[in-house]
């Protein structure tokens, strides 16, 4: 018999990952989610840098800081 376990994303875990793909509808999608769900723009941040530095992002901090710079034009 084997055991399967099943993990769910949450909405900080979600716009995580479309900061990393970073295309233009993401960013739209993340800044859209953090509005629709009232999400915390700083326990945001937070999450992303404590996995980001250890994932497989490339130039994560250029990614959070454009995503920053789109969230606060909004």
């Amino acid at each position: 018999m084997f055991e399967i376990k099943l993990f769910i994303l949450n909405w900080y875990d979600i716009i995580i990952t479309k900061i990393a793909r970073s295309e233009r509808r993401d960013i739209e999608d993340g800044i859209a989610i953090i509005k629709h769900e009232k999400l915390d723009f700083e326990k945001l941040k937070q999450r992303y840098y404590l996995y980001a530095e250890t994932a497989i992002i490339s130039d994560y901090d250029y990614k959070f800081q454009h995503f920053e710079m789109k969230w606060r034009q909004r």
